[in-house]
């Protein structure tokens, strides 16, 4: 569920902030954030490995799922996604 969750606001970060210091900023501390939670899992003993790297993998797949949903939406809406922060 966190790859899921923190990958799309990665994606969202991407898309929408212009800013190229903050957006590569966030999108290195998501990444960071997604792999110590699969980390954080192992260690404290809650799942194995191969759990996490399967939640992993489900997580990528549900995440290809929802970016494309959200494309399609954007594209038959007309609508497109305005930036979160713009570059001054």
């Amino acid at each position: 569920m966190s790859f899921s969750f923190y990958g799309l606001i990665l994606y969202l970060v991407w898309v929408g902030v212009q800013h190229k210091l903050l957006k590569y900023s966030l999108v290195l501390f998501l990444i960071v954030l997604i792999m110590v939670i699969g980390l954080s899992r192992v260690y404290l003993r809650v799942h194995y490995a191969t759990d996490v790297i399967a939640g992993f993998a489900l997580g990528i797949i549900w995440l290809i799922i929802s970016i494309t949903v959200l494309k399609r939406i954007e594209k038959f809406s007309g609508r497109k996604f305005n930036p979160l922060i713009e570059e001054n």
